[in-house]
């Protein structure tokens, strides 16, 4: 079990499933943030497991009572690259029925 911030168990799923041992080199995360207390654990997990070169953090999350600014900020403090595509629900929706109505002409 993975539990952020952990360091013992982080140094174990690098040594027995990373490549090499140096970290993974894609890291994804769907619908793990709901309390602004995980934020920073969750970040700092995420750098530990990171490949230290080109490794790439994937985060895809509903807002839940957690501030996207702050994991903006909490991302970057961590030493992450920030590159956000923030789509809003109502707009995303707007698209996937765009695209779903030109694939039936």
């Amino acid at each position: 079990r993975l539990q952020w911030g952990d360091n013992a168990v982080i140094a174990t799923l690098c040594s027995e499933f990373a490549s090499s041992g140096n970290g993974f080199g894609i890291v994804l995360a769907a619908d793990v943030v709901y309390d602004e207390r995980s934020v920073i654990p969750l970040m700092s997990t995420v750098t530990a497991l990171l490949a230290p070169e080109n490794g790439l953090f994937v985060l895809s999350f509903t807002h839940r009572g957690v501030n996207l600014e702050s994991i903006l900020e909490q991302a970057t403090h961590a030493g992450l690259s920030v590159v956000a595509d923030i789509t809003p629900p109502h707009q995303q929706q707007q698209e996937d029925h765009r695209r779903t109505s030109n694939a039936d002409k």
